[in-house]
């Protein structure tokens, strides 16, 4: 009986640290989840807005254009790797 303590002591230690390394890496894969879909989200938002801009009659709208588009890929790229550090975005083109 004396050498069965140590066992279960040790047994029950070990899958104490299972649980909680597993309990850590659902909460890892959780919050790249819920970044992941923000990060999509963003490069939504961005699409829609190059898809309502309608015709590219001036510079300026196909500079915006061309913000929204380059914005759209980024955040569609982030969204694939999100462990990945997002640079800061850049000014948008003002009117």
């Amino acid at each position: 009986m004396t050498s069965l303590r140590p066992a279960v002591r040790t047994a029950l230690v070990l899958a104490c640290a299972a649980a909680a390394a597993q309990g850590l890496t659902a909460q890892t894969l959780i919050a790249y989840d819920l970044r992941c879909r923000e990060l999509r989200d963003t490069a939504v938002r961005h699409k829609v807005r190059v898809f309502t801009m309608g015709d590219l009659d001036t510079a300026m709208k196909r500079c915006r254009m061309a913000y929204h588009v380059f914005m759209m890929e980024k955040y569609e790229r982030a969204s694939v790797w999100p462990w990945l550090p997002v640079s800061p975005d850049p000014p948008e083109p003002e009117d």
